[in-house]
């Protein structure tokens, strides 16, 4: 599944870790749709630390924002 243009995921932090490309610091975050909760399907979120000071932790619910299919914003879910 690709990612929306424009939008936002309720998603579930399995896992995550850091990683660089070029030198810019970046989070990939392995997450489950809140929407996919009978499939076992795990999306890769890749996201600029400067959107994501911190890496969540597993289980941690979060809203994803989306535009142009990029990671343009990332809150925790508190509904």
């Amino acid at each position: 599944m690709s990612f929306p243009m424009t939008g936002y995921w309720r998603v579930r932090v399995v896992r995550g870790h850091e990683f660089s490309i070029h030198g810019d610091r970046y989070w990939e975050l392995y997450v489950e749709r809140s929407e996919d909760e009978a499939s076992d399907k795990v999306h890769v979120l890749r996201v600029p630390s400067h959107i994501l000071s911190t890496l969540p932790p597993p289980g941690q619910m979060m809203r994803v924002e989306f535009l142009v299919g990029q990671v343009t914003a990332i809150h925790p879910d508190l509904s």
